[in-house]
């Protein structure tokens, strides 16, 4: 806790120190300005409470030296930081424009790359999830690839049951052992032989206990169920 009071103190003493030399800078009448005087020095100390976003943008560890207590190079360090908040708060008009466009930037490529990541995920799932009232029956799961409507290329797996399974485990094999990783209720019922409404609590159980996950298919809003790894 002291070391938090140290670097707020740090803070608004490097933000009064270069707002006052931000005033003396660029006054331009003599006397005093009483107005001109407490914009700087309020300016100064709202750019240099920027300087750790700053630095965090700029992936620097110089606020977590200043909080080691154990930390040779310590005092060296509130040291360039208190050096940062001044001259932060000297050039404060500057420095928060400059923040704050750099921070807007870096929101927008994030959610550009959030859209993109998503638009990626939902073409897999698309790909990778039954058609609806499409149902493949257990005789085609066959070791080895085959080709899809859409002429992408599916690999299934060992298609042998194990002997005497429940209802349950040949609905999960089913799941593992199908050519598509996201399956849907009426599918997955029409494989097991079993009404919907019983596959639907089956696998409901199945989430509880952690076997299986459910999400929603973006394209249609179909929910899709699949083995949790």
């Amino acid at each position: 806790m002291n070391n938090v009071v140290m670097l707020i103190l740090l803070i608004a003493g490097g933000g009064v120190l270069g707002g006052l030399a931000n005033y003396f800078m660029n006054r331009t009448q003599p006397g005093w300005l009483k107005g001109d005087f407490w914009k700087s020095v309020v300016v100064g100390v709202a750019a240099a409470a920027v300087v750790p976003l700053f630095l965090q943008t700029v992936s620097s560890d110089l606020v977590n030296d200043c909080l080691k207590t154990d930390s040779e190079n310590q005092v060296v360090s509130c040291l360039v930081f208190f050096g940062f908040c001044t001259i932060a708060a000297i050039f404060s008009s500057r420095f928060l424009t400059s923040i704050a466009d750099k921070v807007l930037r870096e929101v927008e490529e994030m959610k550009q790359t959030q859209a993109e990541l998503v638009q990626t995920t939902d073409a897999l799932v698309d790909v990778n999830s039954d058609d609806q009232g499409a149902a493949e029956p257990l005789e085609s799961l066959k070791t080895g690839s085959a080709v899809d409507d859409d002429g992408l290329e599916a690999f299934s797996r060992d298609a042998t049951p194990a002997p005497q399974l429940s209802p349950e485990e040949k609905l999960l094999w089913n799941m593992q052992h199908g050519r598509r990783s996201f399956r849907t209720v009426d599918v997955l019922a029409r494989e097991a032989g079993m009404d919907v409404s019983t596959v639907e609590n089956m696998l409901q159980s199945m989430e509880n206990r952690g076997l299986v996950n459910k999400m929603r298919r973006n394209s249609d809003g179909v929910t899709l169920w699949m083995v949790r790894h």
